[in-house]
């Protein structure tokens, strides 16, 4: 993932526009009474909420954190950067690795061809970046 805080931040979106729809469904409560319309607003908006309040705290604590501290440079073990020729060696190693029986996907996002400076990869304790992509 390439910014991890674009999750959060759409949680949080969802998040607002369900206590707004919360909202509007109690004025419109209070002005008409409870009707069909009202309480499934009310509920969907309770729903969205809750749900978009928990999913942005998660995304904040368990991803954007770590990759903002990956930013900072803090807790960073290794940091290297791999040639092209390298790169190509490794891709053509990966994907002979990934057509053995039993094996397991590489679900990180490899680019294929890099530029000639290379790609730098840093890991810390608890996070690897690889080039613009950053995996917890």
């Amino acid at each position: 993932m390439r910014r991890p805080s674009r999750k959060r931040n759409l949680a949080l979106v969802v998040a607002g526009l369900g206590v707004v729809a919360l909202l509007a469904a109690f004025v419109l409560i209070r002005r008409r009474g409870p009707g069909t319309p009202e309480v499934l607003l009310a509920v969907l908006g309770f729903n969205a909420g809750v749900v978009g309040g928990i999913l942005a705290t998660v995304w904040h604590v368990r991803v954007v954190r770590r990759y903002d501290r990956l930013r900072r440079n803090d807790g960073v073990l290794v940091r290297w950067r791999i040639d092209a020729a390298r790169w190509r060696f490794f891709r053509e190693s990966a994907a002979s690795l990934a057509r053995q029986p039993q094996a397991l996907a590489n679900e990180m996002k490899l680019p294929e061809v890099i530029s000639g400076e290379g790609i730098q990869l840093v890991i810390a304790r608890d996070a690897l970046c690889l080039g613009e992509e950053f995996e917890p």
